[in-house]
């Protein structure tokens, strides 16, 4: 390193001091080998083990060789550096790609800035973009479409600079991503330096508008196979979306701390939760009919790493504690299940093995369940008259606007065996919300419970009281939508249903419909999750909701078609 220390004015006396250039100091320390000065006094060398990528190179005042080479060793040794010769390996090939390979300058010729944003909001923009899907994996430290971390990382901090040039705010951001390793601290500042020069469009509106649709980064082309990403599927995360004391993320950042489970077991389960505190009051009205925000959502996983258990348990203990109710695991029978709805048309159906139950419906004595079960998903008014013996009357049930959530889990291998191809024909199978997490986790290992646990179990309880005491006195009332909310939706189903089309897939197009009801389900759910919950859907919502469905939903409900198909 070449005419790296240079003669300075100290600020506090006048004397004249010895300065390394901005950034030089922390180079020489990564080495973590011995280092002196020059003849010159003015520059360093610095000796380590290690393989060279390529030949020997210069450029500026960087020198990187290994062989046939002739300069003078000083044995001027710098104080804090060691004095052996120890192995950098690592170093070495990223200081000859960040010093002679990898990074020109393109400069911004129309030195056009950005308008100046929050972290979050610049998050949440390059969430919502055409190229969201992207931003998103990288996000969660998914580099599996890059050949390398060091592309990936450029990929991830170039779109940053399309929405910020300010290298502190794109470094901050990226901390925060799961892509940053301590690399970074390396090789930041050149990958910095290269987003920003080399920029050649900025971004300058003002309004998030039709660039923010999310759906055809997301899933539209993946589709057209029904072949989804299997093996890395996920959720994206909420907590870039939402605001933090959103009822989702409280109730994300409470399980978090406790378990490993899944974290789309977490919003999964928490959307379920939502849809239950309504207890039937909100509806949205339109012309092709009523939808209802009642989920019925199945946890899919293996039966001891997902913790899908863990997730079914907990919303349920929070649920119970802060209604004084209880959730019980309810295998009825049809007429149990009729019976039930009579005394009370809201009712809330948590399984955690749910095999079983799904099994005894194939059962003679149940027959008919599936289809009762779609009538009473869509709040259709029923009256079921029930055949007697010779001796009795005929039973006659009458339940009138039924509301009712359904919270199940088991594995997929369980699923798929009791569950046929018919339950999917009659509809009853394309109702669920299916949370299949394919990828590998990150295990938690048992800790006792801590001050910070149980700070955010008391905003859970807190939150779900509230939910549930305003709403078990409420009249019931209708959701309305803004204008921009249903142009969003209109043009997201538009878009789906002539993918549907082309593919001419019977199966998809069922799903196709029940993504739209899901996605307006979903930002019924999520207004009502807002720190001062709202009747009105946003354009925030549809975009938020569209995500979890066609992102994750969707493609879970494919996979588990799959199995389905696969056995037949």
């Amino acid at each position: 390193m070449d005419h790296v220390l240079h003669n300075s004015i100290s600020s506090v006396d006048g004397c004249t001091i010895k300065e390394w250039d901005n950034g030089i100091w922390a180079e020489i320390q990564d080495f973590n080998s011995y280092s002196e000065f020059s003849q010159s006094g003015d520059g360093v060398h610095v000796f380590c083990k290690g393989t060279m990528p390529k030949a020997g190179r210069k450029k500026g005042n960087r020198e990187m060789y290994c062989d046939n080479r002739f300069f003078a060793v000083t044995g001027d040794h710098i104080d804090k550096t060691p004095k052996t010769v120890n192995e950098a390996q690592e170093c070495i090939e990223d200081y000859y790609q960040l010093w002679f390979e990898g990074y020109g300058t393109t400069n911004n010729s129309n030195n056009i800035k950005s308008l100046i944003m929050d972290d979050e909001d610049i998050v949440k923009l390059a969430s919502y973009a055409r190229n969201g899907g992207k931003f998103r994996k990288l996000d969660a430290g998914d580099i599996s479409d890059y050949p390398s971390h060091s592309e990936a990382e450029l990929a991830y901090c170039g779109i940053l600079a399309f929405y910020t040039q300010n290298k502190e705010q794109i470094d901050r951001i990226y901390r925060t991503s799961k892509l940053y390793t301590k690399k970074w601290d390396r090789r930041g500042k050149y990958t910095l330096d290269k987003v920003v020069t080399g920029l050649t469009e900025v971004y300058l509106k003002t309004e998030c508008e039709d660039e923010i649709f999310p759906t055809e980064e997301i899933s539209l082309a993946e589709l057209k196979n029904l072949k989804m990403d299997q093996n890395s599927r996920k959720m994206p995360n909420l907590m870039a979306m939402l605001p933090a004391n959103h009822f989702i993320n409280t109730v994300t950042d409470w399980m978090s701390g406790l378990s490993d489970t899944y974290y789309e077991y977490q919003v999964s389960t928490a959307l379920w939760l939502l849809s239950d505190l309504i207890q039937g009051k909100g509806a949205l009205v339109i012309k092709q009919g009523t939808i209802r925000p009642n989920l019925y959502v199945l946890l899919l996983g293996l039966s001891t790493k997902s913790r899908k258990s863990t997730a079914v348990n907990k919303i349920e203990q929070i649920r119970e504690a802060a209604t004084d109710t209880e959730l019980y695991n309810d295998e009825p029978t049809i007429e149990g299940y009729l019976e039930m709805l009579v005394l009370n048309p809201v009712q809330s159906f948590v399984c955690d093995e749910v095999s079983g139950l799904f099994a005894k419906y194939h059962k003679k004595y149940n027959e008919g369940i599936f289809d009762l079960d779609c009538k009473i998903y869509d709040g259709a008014s029923i009256r079921k008259i029930k055949a007697s013996g010779r001796n009795k009357e005929p039973q006659e049930y009458i339940i009138k606007n039924p509301y009712v959530t359904h919270l199940y889990a088991t594995t997929p291998d369980k699923f798929t065996t009791v569950i046929e191809l018919e339950d999917f024909s009659c509809g009853w199978g394309y109702r669920f919300l299916y949370a299949f997490p394919t990828y590998a986790k990150d295990r938690m290992d048992i800790e006792l419970e801590n001050n910070e646990n149980i700070d955010a179990w008391g905003k859970v309880l807190t939150a779900v009281k509230t939910l549930y005491n305003r709403y078990s006195g409420a009249a019931d009332f209708k959701f309305s939508i803004t204008k921009e909310a249903l142009k969003l939706f209109n043009k997201i189903s538009a878009e789906l249903e002539d993918e549907g089309e082309k593919i001419q897939n019977e199966s998809l197009d069922s799903a196709i419909a029940r993504a739209e009801d899901n996605i307006l389900k979903i930002s019924m759910v999520l207004e009502i999750g807002k720190k001062e919950p709202s009747h009105e859907i946003t354009k925030d919502s549809i975009s938020i909701a569209s995500l979890l469905v066609l992102d994750f939903f969707l493609p879970s409900f494919s996979q588990v078609m799959d199995r389905i198909l696969s056995d037949i």
